[in-house]
């Protein structure tokens, strides 16, 4: 029997595809989607967040599409891209940057030394500039812009606080020590419920604090105790000295009494009326020993107070202040100044010990498990010459 013949559809010749037609309807959505970024303002926190998906994604369609294309396409440039490729995020690094693409950055031993002075729990309660300051001085040559970039790497950012500007007085600057002196009180609560008042008396050129003394009590007899002392301690007789303090009852009485029977004491007493004068400086310390001083010393009791007080302002003249360029009110008030530190010549040596420190290290031992996304002609040829070699 002869078999039936099946009948065969030829194909239908399809039409040639429009490459053209295509790349410019893609050139018209990825236009689209460009003017929605940048109408959002997030372009740049999105590329900084999904680059090494864009890395991926542009090394796909270089295969397809000429660089100048995809540049134009993107709005980047292809040099750009390589270096989003290459950049490494170390394990060890504080900034979570390759010590060989980023070799500026501190060095090993400058950031284990940073992590030693930030964690240390004897300046838990010291702020990052006074932790910086202290560092500074004692072998960690780096500015406080460096120091304040490295501590909100590792242990995030703090928002500051803002200030309240009750006044807008004349700054009081002094040119030497013993010209200029602030007078106030502050209370504090002791841990036992007993309310004390402390008197301070401070130098307003090295913000060292001169006299402090406690009582219960705000009477103008204790505090004019405490001054008359600051004068026999610093030999201030026959001096011009201008005392600012607030208009409190403390200020008056005995003060005015003591000022009037010893014709020694050449003492201008100012009133900071907070409008023309000011007398912030004074009010800014007692802020600070609330929240500073008193963190490292827990006060149980007045009298645990009236023993310790002298530990305590000593630790405060001891401490390396920002706004003294890292030197401390005892050092100020003795004369000693910013130039005397001479620390320039190990700034700038430390500076270009750098570099040269970090691009001597392997990476390869610092993060074995981190690899890069586009390697260069480089590492290219030397694979093809491994690859030579082996044949």
């Amino acid at each position: 029997m002869k078999k039936k013949r099946t009948s065969t559809i030829k194909p239908t010749k399809t039409d040639p595809i429009d490459y053209v037609a295509i790349c410019e309807g893609l050139t018209v959505l990825v236009n689209c989607f460009n003017e929605m970024l940048d109408s959002t303002g997030e372009r740049d926190r999105l590329e900084k967040r999904n680059r090494e998906k864009l890395v991926q994604a542009y090394f796909l369609a270089r295969n397809f599409l000429p660089r100048k294309t995809l540049e134009e396409k993107i709005g980047i440039n292809e040099k750009r891209i390589k270096q989003w490729a290459t950049y490494k995020k170390c394990k060890t690094s504080v900034l979570k940057k390759c010590f060989l693409n980023a070799p500026q950055q501190l060095t090993l031993s400058e950031q284990e030394k940073f992590k030693r002075y930030f964690t240390d729990p004897e300046n838990s309660n010291l702020p990052r500039n006074h932790i910086w300051a202290k560092a500074r001085r004692e072998g960690l040559y780096i500015s406080r812009q460096t120091f304040s970039k490295y501590a909100i790497a590792y242990a995030g950012l703090i928002e500051p606080k803002e200030r309240n500007k009750d006044h807008e007085g004349e700054t009081i600057t002094a040119r030497k020590p013993f010209t200029i002196l602030h007078m106030d009180s502050t209370m504090v609560k002791c841990s036992n419920g007993e309310r004390c008042y402390i008197h301070f008396i401070m130098d307003n050129y090295s913000r060292n604090i001169l006299g402090a003394v406690p009582s219960y009590s705000s009477k103008s007899e204790t505090v004019a105790q405490n001054l008359k002392q600051v004068i026999v301690k610093n030999r201030l007789y026959n001096r011009s000295i201008k005392l600012y303090c607030d208009d409190g009852p403390e200020n008056h009485g005995f003060i005015h009494e003591l000022m009037r029977n010893d014709h020694r004491i050449r003492i201008s007493q100012i009133i900071g009326t907070y409008i023309k004068k000011s007398n912030n400086l004074i009010e800014r310390w007692n802020h600070k020993f609330k929240h500073i001083i008193l963190k490292k010393y827990k006060l149980e009791s007045f009298q645990h107070l009236a023993d310790i007080l002298p530990e305590m302002i000593d630790y405060n003249n001891n401490l390396h202040l920002p706004v003294l360029h890292t030197l401390t009110p005892n050092e100020v008030i003795k004369g000693k100044k910013k130039k005397d530190i001479n620390d320039a010549y190990e700034v700038k040596l430390a500076i270009s010990r750098r570099s040269a420190e970090n691009r001597t290290l392997n990476c390869e031992k610092l993060c074995p498990n981190v690899k890069q996304a586009y390697y260069g002609r480089r590492h290219q040829k030397e694979k093809a010459d491994t690859f030579i070699n082996l044949k």
